[in-house]
């Protein structure tokens, strides 16, 4: 959404960084679901199903970039990309608030 809101080369910078520290997060928060939620003995198979599945669908969504690149323009990429950050971010503050209510729920119980 950046890029197409302010169109110049220092936002395609920006927009870069961005994605490399989401890439971060990713992998990140992933690491730590696995972590807490396959058992010790399972643990190498975890993490190489994820990253065969991530880099899997990495490579589908960098040829379908491409392609609506080529047939369409670059602003379709960028806009898609922009829509599907906004509704991944709705998506988690959903949850988010849901994991809160629960939490307070479970202190509740307890007191």
């Amino acid at each position: 959404m950046l890029i197409v809101l302010f169109p110049s080369l220092w936002t395609v910078y920006a927009a870069f960084a961005l994605t490399n520290l989401c890439v971060i997060g990713y992998n990140l928060s992933s690491g730590i679901l696995i972590l807490e939620q396959i058992p010790r003995e399972r643990l190498p198979m975890g993490i190489s199903v994820n990253a065969m599945i991530t880099l899997c669908v990495s490579s589908i969504v960098t040829i379908g970039g491409s392609w609506l690149a080529d047939h369409i323009s670059f602003v379709a990429v960028f806009l898609i990309a922009g829509l599907s950050g906004l509704a991944g971010a709705v998506i988690i503050r959903s949850g988010a608030g849901k994991a809160a209510d629960a939490a307070g729920d479970s202190i509740k119980l307890e007191t």
